[in-house]
């Protein structure tokens, strides 16, 4: 258990570093500059020392989730099949998000939870 917890951890970490490396050159590539502890810093209105540490908690929650919840229960022997699927998953609920509504891009989780409120 704790072995996991550890390789989670810097799973992480290193997954976060990478996307950083790639945020922080989209620019080359003609998308617009990314800077996500300013990004996180003006969401939150703190620093962007504390910007950067709750990005990065933000990758280690993301690679922790996977271990623990996605990787025992989803049933495909392939790596990389499950990470497409994790990433698949977190991408269409951040859509979802970015919509303002679960329930606007008609997701499951999101149409359980409106029905909820609307009791």
């Amino acid at each position: 258990m704790e072995n996991n917890l550890v390789r989670s951890i810097l799973a992480g970490v290193v997954a976060t570093a990478v996307m950083t490396v790639f945020m922080f050159t989209a620019p080359m590539m003609g998308f617009p500059e990314m800077n996500p502890a300013d990004m996180m810093s003006g969401i939150l209105g703190v620093s962007p020392l504390l910007g950067w540490v709750i990005y990065f908690l933000i990758g280690i929650t993301f690679a922790a989730i996977y271990v623990y919840l996605f990787n025992p229960n989803i049933h495909i022997h392939s790596r990389a099949g499950k990470g497409s699927l994790m990433d698949s998953v977190s991408m269409y609920l951040h859509k979802c998000y970015e919509n303002g509504s679960f329930h606007s891009c008609n997701c499951p989780v999101g149409n359980a939870i409106d029905s909820q409120q609307g009791q």
